[in-house]
């Protein structure tokens, strides 16, 4: 985590960073990278989460020592799963595979955060199961704009193997920043 915590250092607002882990280290990296920028940087994020269902999402980082009452959650996949998810801190998607609704609540979250916040996606390689890759790549660019525009920070995470070549050559354009974590 040296490395990604010494890249995320120049993480500022208005800027977006992919970064790619390997899938043995996923989970230590997002969760790494969470510790950092909600409790070392006090932030409060938004995370979308693509993963996990809230309940779970919630719990897990909060046994990883991660002030998860920091974090707002737009979980698109409790319905999925048949999952329940309540609480004023979460939004449901219907799936991954709808954009636009996570585009929508993605706009009522950072409204309703009036704190220096940042955008943190869990994983840019699950989009390409529910969603085409000319899709997924124009959603990455509208999201990076959006988080420019707002001027917040953007965390984007991927799975090295999850993520076509082509793909990964298309967001080369649309973040400021790739960190390989190499772990």
């Amino acid at each position: 985590m040296a490395s990604v915590k010494k890249e995320l250092k120049d993480l500022s607002k208005g800027q977006v960073f992919l970064v790619i882990s390997n899938s043995k280290n996923y989970l230590k990296n997002n969760i790494d990278i969470l510790r950092f920028l909600v409790n070392e940087r006090k932030m409060y994020g938004i995370y979308i989460s693509l993963n996990w269902p809230y309940k779970n999402l919630n719990s897990l980082l909060g046994k990883n020592k991660i002030k998860a009452e920091n974090l707002f959650y737009i979980d698109t996949l409790s319905e999925t799963v048949g999952a329940e998810a309540s609480g004023d801190k979460c939004l449901l998607i219907s799936s991954p595979h709808s954009l636009t609704e996570i585009s929508i609540a993605l706009d009522k979250a950072v409204e309703s955060v009036k704190a220096e916040k940042f955008v943190f996606l869990d994983s840019v390689s699950t989009l390409l199961l529910y969603n085409q890759l000319h899709t997924v790549a124009k959603f990455i660019h509208f999201l990076s704009g959006k988080i420019r525009n707002w001027g917040i920070e953007g965390v984007l995470i991927s799975v090295e193997k999850g993520m076509k070549s082509e793909l990964a050559e298309s967001l080369v354009q649309f973040v400021d920043r790739v960190v390989d974590t190499g772990t």
